[in-house]
């Protein structure tokens, strides 16, 4: 964290970042909101994270930044670029599955919803948009 930007953020370096992320468990997620909230507790003031810059580092590849994900557990859009690249693992994963997205993307928001990190209603759209229909109250 070594410089503020124009608006007064500090920008978490990619050093920095890449330390924190690489602390996340294998098999779990993170919110973009809990980085930030662990970045602001620890440096006590507003922080940003510049996520064009750390996909152009070398570093980026080997830290598990499809771990990143937004309030419910769902895909990063509007973090500049980072969607797209989850998108582009996801994409290459399912090919080999032969799964459309819609499946995989059900498939996810039920492990997190058994993990508790969705809600039912989360969980019941996801279902809709593969014409699954049962009922997630008994769930």
């Amino acid at each position: 964290m070594e410089n503020q930007n124009k608006y007064n953020f500090t920008v978490v370096s990619m050093d920095v970042f890449a330390q924190v992320l690489a602390q996340v468990p294998k098999g779990r997620i993170i919110r973009v909101s809990d980085l930030f909230r662990f970045f602001e507790k620890n440096y006590g003031k507003p922080v940003f994270f510049d996520f064009p810059t750390y996909m152009e580092d070398p570093l980026w590849e080997q830290l598990p930044w499809w771990r990143i994900v937004g309030e419910k557990g769902e895909l990063l859009d509007g973090l500049e670029g980072l969607m797209e690249q989850q998108y582009k693992v996801l994409d290459t994963y399912l090919e080999g599955l032969q799964v459309d997205r819609d499946y995989a993307a059900l498939m996810l928001t039920e492990i997190l919803f058994e993990r508790g990190l969705v809600n039912k209603e989360t969980l019941a759209a996801a279902r809709e948009k593969v014409n699954i229909t049962t009922d997630i109250t008994q769930t």
